[in-house]
């Protein structure tokens, strides 16, 4: 069990993501996403996420999520960062879309999206008082207001 604060910060735990992946992914994808690693990025890296795949020689597919680790996470940012991504791999593995969803918020991400805010309430991209590990307030830049544009439109 743990606590949800929106407003506090949470430390990153695979143990804890790995949690929060198998609840969410019950609750808003049918428990339709299947394994899944998950990796932190260097404080070095400036990406907040991001979702890949590898295929090994025998042609055995992992899938992996990636969680910026310079980010000072609240329980609410990391849901949504984490949905984020956890639609890239419902589109890679489920919809099997062109790109198998893996590149770029086109139709089939923001259908799911949609989908979200419908059902759930839940608005993907509206990353609230992101903060660095500092405390200084995170800038977006500039492909992740089109990118919050075009989800929105």
């Amino acid at each position: 069990m743990h606590i949800t604060l929106k407003d506090s910060a949470t430390k990153l735990d695979k143990e804890d993501i790995k949690v929060r992946y198998d609840e969410y992914n019950e609750k808003y994808f049918d428990g339709k996403l299947g394994k899944c690693k998950f990796h932190f990025y260097p404080k070095s890296t400036r990406f907040l996420g991001g979702y890949s795949n590898k295929t090994d020689k025998k042609g055995k597919i992992t899938h992996q999520i990636w969680i910026g680790t310079y980010v000072q996470w609240t329980d609410y940012n990391l849901k949504l960062l984490l949905l984020h991504e956890m639609i890239h791999l419902y589109n890679h593995t489920v919809e099997t879309p062109f790109w198998k969803g893996t590149l770029g918020h086109g139709r089939c991400f923001r259908r799911q999206v949609r989908r979200l805010k419908k059902e759930h309430g839940i608005i993907i991209g509206n990353y609230d008082n992101l903060t660095d590990v500092n405390g200084n307030k995170l800038k977006s830049p500039l492909w992740s207001k089109i990118i919050t544009f075009l989800l929105d439109w």
